[in-house]
């Protein structure tokens, strides 16, 4: 029997490795601001109780490889969403609705799998509930977590110390959703 897998989609740059080393807990994957630094997915073991998953990141949906790779990239991408038991699709709050972020939805509402909404990037000065409610209408689906974008977080994740210890932290609340629908 194989492992469920969650895998991480969006476009370039929304934070998805960012959030796979969150919930992760650990360095897995390299953050950089320049688009294009995930090429291949990458996998990580969870366990959530006594259920083990594997928690994958992926490229960017739509990038523009200067290495002409984008045809490899959007193959490793198309393998991960096949073998998707529950798919986050990641968007960011600083650059609000994009085409692009449309266009992900779009090929994800066809797939028939679950997918949760999350919205990284969220600056302090944004009301989390208005965002939720905003993002929720334009893109017709749940929104699972607003994620503030936050130094903070960045040094829990890379120094091993993560935020999970705090139960109401929007990334521990993301944590037990992704956990609850695997079991569902």
């Amino acid at each position: 029997m194989s492992l469920p897998q969650v895998v991480i989609v969006g476009r370039p740059n929304v934070g998805k490795s960012s959030l796979m080393n969150w919930l992760a807990r650990k360095r897995i994957s390299i953050v950089d601001p320049t688009a294009g630094v995930t090429r291949d997915r990458v996998t990580y073991l969870m366990q959530a109780g006594e259920r083990y998953f594997e928690l994958v990141d992926t490229g960017g949906i739509g990038i523009v490889d200067s290495d002409d790779l984008s045809a490899d990239i959007e193959r490793q991408i198309q393998a991960g969403l096949e073998q998707a038991d529950l798919i986050l699709f990641v968007v960011d709050a600083q650059a609000g609705v994009v085409p692009l972020d449309h266009e992900v939805a779009r090929r994800l509402r066809p797939l028939g799998k679950r997918v949760l909404l999350v919205v990284n990037k969220t600056p302090p000065s944004f009301d989390p509930d208005q965002v939720r409610a905003r993002v929720a209408q334009a893109y017709n689906c749940e929104v699972a977590a607003v994620l503030p974008h936050s130094d903070e977080m960045m040094i829990l994740a890379s120094s091993g110390i993560f935020v999970l210890r705090y139960p109401d932290h929007p990334l521990t609340v993301l944590y037990r959703e992704v956990a609850a629908r695997l079991v569902a």
